[in-house]
């Protein structure tokens, strides 16, 4: 379990491992109580963190998922075969049919094995990414 802030601005991880509150909205991270006759620091909110990299690679243990790791590259090639020939997307049904997928893809920033990440968060979580340490973990 990790440290967070009571606001859910930060976890105390990373760069904020050394820091005892938040530096968004100043909430402690501890709040003190009293256990027999000691005074005992305890997270005032604590999150559950399951690195995704060693879900992913998992992904691959096994042929079956490993083809189905393959589905994305599937269906954004025929996508994109539809699209250079002049044709179009008639019905968005699926993620592979964003812009900013298939752009990236025509572009060559998207190769076929690389695996897409998409991630939803509430709107009261700030997302602040330190890329030199998240490119070293």
């Amino acid at each position: 379990m990790t440290d967070m802030c009571y606001e859910s601005y930060i976890a105390f991880t990373g760069p904020f491992l050394e820091l005892c509150a938040c530096p968004e909205c100043s909430s402690a991270q501890y709040e003190t109580v009293t256990q027999g006759n000691k005074l005992v620091p305890i997270p005032q909110k604590q999150v559950l963190t399951i690195p995704v990299g060693p879900q992913i690679q998992a992904q691959f243990w096994s042929r079956e998922s490993a083809w189905n790791m393959g589905h994305r590259h599937q269906v954004m090639d025929a996508l994109l075969a539809r699209l250079c020939e002049g044709g179009s997307i008639d019905v968005y049904d699926d993620v592979y049919c964003s812009s900013t997928l298939l752009e990236a893809a025509m572009h060559g920033d998207l190769m076929p094995d690389n695996v897409v990440l998409i991630v939803t968060l509430p709107l009261n979580v700030s997302l602040d990414l330190d890329l030199e340490m998240a490119c070293n973990t």
